[in-house]
């Protein structure tokens, strides 16, 4: 079986590089996207995907991001689930193990960082 997602978009928002009970630190990002196609009314159609980084890269990305960044974000898909009063939810998240910086700070970068 094969796992892996690759999403090019905007960072709309991103949190500070933060401890877990693990001996490493993560860092969530959201990831606007929008879709190849417009709605019925003509509106670009965006979806919003939670991202995970990890460790270093993490690290980089919360120090160097900034809401409206364009990135790509490859990865693999992770899937927790929980029930609650006899009904199952599901959660998905991106995982990221490679972001390429297309624009940082509303300039093109001058080389990939991972």
């Amino acid at each position: 079986m094969f796992n892996l997602f690759v999403v090019i978009g905007r960072v709309a928002e991103i949190s500070r590089h933060k401890p877990t009970d693990r001996p490493y630190a993560v860092t969530d990002l959201i990831l606007d996207s929008t879709r190849p196609y417009v709605s019925e009314n003509g509106t670009p159609i965006v979806d919003r995907y939670r991202v995970r980084l990890w460790r270093g890269i993490g690290e980089e990305c919360a120090s160097v991001l900034q809401k409206g960044d364009i990135i790509a974000v490859k990865g693999r898909i992770q899937s927790d689930n929980m029930s609650h009063q006899e009904k199952i939810y599901y959660n998905v998240m991106l995982i990221a193990e490679k972001v390429s910086f297309i624009t940082v700070n509303g300039l093109a970068p001058e080389e990939d960082r991972f």
